[in-house]
């Protein structure tokens, strides 16, 4: 296992080309002007809510928080091109070894995404599309914009109006409707129960 330096925190931590961080050994003096011995230890990850790797490491009494796996494309991989975002090629945020990362441009990271069936968060399957129901029909739309579509309506009008920004439009006064709120984290766009 080989460890380097994590840039900006003046050597007191090191991150491994296996994804794991520590602090090293390290005195510092304090106000009285003693000397205390830090033993360095493993710093403990979490997966956040995207699912990605993250710690928090600490300098000069402010505390941040870094992914992993960009932590160790800085340490092991080089960037000649000063690109500025790090992708998992094959798609697993979990593994954060350097032969699975590589520096991307935002488009090509957001492409892979799109290619790999990470994300299909559009449309429909967007976790905050809003849901409608047509109470005249009975029948419910996983979207505003299908609301639309089905209707021949302006989308970005009742959008709009939906979330307050302009009046309800003289068109919809013949149709009866309900905002439903949103699809679930999983993108799942069943209708409400009681539908």
């Amino acid at each position: 296992m080989l460890w380097e330096r994590v840039s900006g925190y003046n050597g007191f931590y090191e991150v491994s080309n296996e994804g794991d961080v520590k602090s090293v050994d390290r005195k510092v003096k304090l106000a009285n002007g003693k000397e205390r011995f830090y033993k360095g230890k493993r710093i403990k990850s979490r997966v956040n809510n995207c699912g990605y790797l993250e710690v928090r490491l600490s300098k000069d009494g402010k505390t941040r928080t870094h992914f992993i796996h960009r932590l160790v494309a800085q340490a092991f991989i080089p960037n000649p091109d000063n690109l500025p975002q790090v992708n998992h090629i094959y798609g697993d945020k979990m593994q954060n070894l350097p032969e699975f990362l590589e520096w991307v441009d935002c488009k090509t990271n957001v492409q892979d995404a799109y290619n790999q069936g990470l994300s299909s968060n559009k449309g429909p399957s967007h976790r905050l599309a809003t849901k409608v129901k047509d109470n005249n029909s009975g029948l419910w739309f996983p979207s505003i914009k299908l609301f639309c579509d089905c209707f021949l309506l302006n989308y970005n009008t009742v959008r709009n109006a939906f979330n307050g920004y302009s009046k309800w439009p003289k068109s919809l006064n013949d149709i009866s409707f309900e905002k439903l709120g949103h699809t679930n984290k999983a993108g799942a766009i069943n209708p409400p129960a009681e539908y």
